[in-house]
This record gives structure tokens, C-alpha cells and sequence, in this order.
């Protein structure tokens, strides 16, 4: 009789003949989130540390044999794809699932995750930079340089490392104060320093210079001048 059925047919037996029926304290418990990557980032990048969501936990409210076994596990979240990311990663997600029965959330489910991604650093030389000389100013002399070019040794982001032009670097020797001096004077020798370096991208440091020191000669301008080594 406890079975509504169309008219002319009737129950005749039920299977099993019993239902068990639990009753189980209804409870509230902040449960983590668990934040998920996917995919692979750029080439010459890593990951920086562990995802972080935003908030880190979420209110929930059900049975509280339910809420201790998703406090233990956390409640996963929808993934974050990082295919070829060049930088951090911010995005607003999901819970990957339906929460369990009888489980209702008191706050909110759309999530914020963010990634860290740095790109790695490594080394790069170049070993034919070529030298100029700046800020030269007497009218009847020229300098020359002893070489033409030198090896910078450089540290920095892969990604940026590989991108650079060797042709668009160079190695400026400042000779204003060479310039000022009394006629007479046949060459000096430059130290070369990280800071003569010009044109190199932001983030990209010099480690060495080979050689770290050029003969600069001076000779009158219609005097013949030989090609540098």
C-alpha cells in the first residue's frame, strides 16, 4: 500500500523488503581548494612556485562525516590551462565537480587562481661585438683601434638571450677626455666596463669582457691608418 500503481496491476513482493534510513548531524567546515595546472608553459620559462586560489577555502554546510572526508581531501577546482604562458597566470574558475549530496556552499565558488611563471635565467656569449669610439673631438686627429671587436659574456632570461642581434650590440669606448688633451699625446689604453656595453635588453647583464682592455691610437686624419685585427 505504500506503492501507488496503474489500475489492474498490485505489488506483490518488494526487494529488499527493508530501507535503512541514517540521520547524521548537519554541520558547517571551511574546506580547502584545490587549485589545478595544465599544459605546458613557453619554452625557457618554469613555474614560480605553487598555484594560489583566491580565497583559499570555501564555507560549506551537509553531513558531517561528508564535510570531514572533503576536509581531508579539499574540493578540486576547474584546471587552468599554462600552454606556452610567458608570464603570471590569473584565472577565475570553477569547483571541477558537483558538490555531494545533501552539501550546499555558503560562499561563493568562482575562484581566482593565480601561477607564477618566470622565465629562466642562463648565459650567452658573443664573440664578435664590435667596437666604437665616441665622443672624440679634435678636428686634425682620428682614433684607431687596436682590435675591432671583442666577447661579451651575458647573463640573463633564456627567452631574452635568444632573441638578441649580436649585430645590434656594441662596445662604445668614450674618449671626450682623450680628446681635450694637448696635441702630442700617440694612444691610451681603455679599460673597458659593463656600462660601455649599448643596446643590450632590459635584464641582461655583462659578466666579462675579452679582451677588458683596447689600445686607442691617434693619428693625424691624412696620415694612412691600418685596418684593426
Amino acid at each position: 500500500d505504500m506503492i501507488q500503481v496503474p489500475p489492474g496491476l498490485r505489488v506483490v513482493a518488494i526487494s529488499p523488503p527493508t530501507a535503512e534510513i541514517r540521520m547524521e548531524r548537519l554541520a558547517e567546515r571551511k574546506v580547502p581548494l584545490v587549485p589545478r595546472m595544465v599544459g605546458e608553459v613557453a619554452a625557457g620559462y618554469a613555474l614560480e612556485g605553487r598555484p594560489v586560489a583566491e580565497p583559499s577555502t570555501v564555507l560549506i554546510r551537509g553531513p558531517s562525516s561528508v564535510l570531514a572526508q572533503l576536509a581531508s581531501d579539499g574540493l578540486p577546482l576547474a584546471p587552468v590551462d599554462l600552454t606556452n604562458a610567458e608570464g603570471p597566470v590569473e584565472r577565475t574558475v570553477d569547483v571541477a565537480s558537483a558538490l555531494p549530496k545533501h552539501v550546499s556552499a555558503l560562499t561563493a565558488l568562482r575562484i581566482k587562481v593565480h601561477q607564477g611563471v618566470v622565465a629562466i635565467r642562463g648565459e650567452r656569449a658573443l664573440p664578435d661585438v664590435a667596437l666604437i669610439t665616441v665622443g672624440f673631438a679634435l678636428a686634425d686627429q682620428q682614433p684607431v683601434l687596436e682590435l675591432s671587436a671583442v666577447a661579451l659574456f651575458l647573463k640573463g632570461p633564456v627567452p631574452v638571450l635568444s632573441r638578441i642581434d649580436p649585430k645590434a650590440i656594441s662596445v662604445a669606448i668614450d674618449l671626450a677626455k682623450e680628446g681635450k688633451r694637448l696635441p702630442g699625446v700617440l694612444g691610451v689604453t681603455k679599460l673597458l666596463h659593463p656600462g660601455d656595453v649599448k643596446g643590450l635588453p632590459p635584464g641582461v647583464t655583462v659578466t666579462t669582457i675579452r679582451p677588458d682592455r683596447v689600445l686607442v691610437r691617434f693619428v693625424k686624419k691624412d696620415a694612412p691608418v691600418e685596418t684593426p685585427r
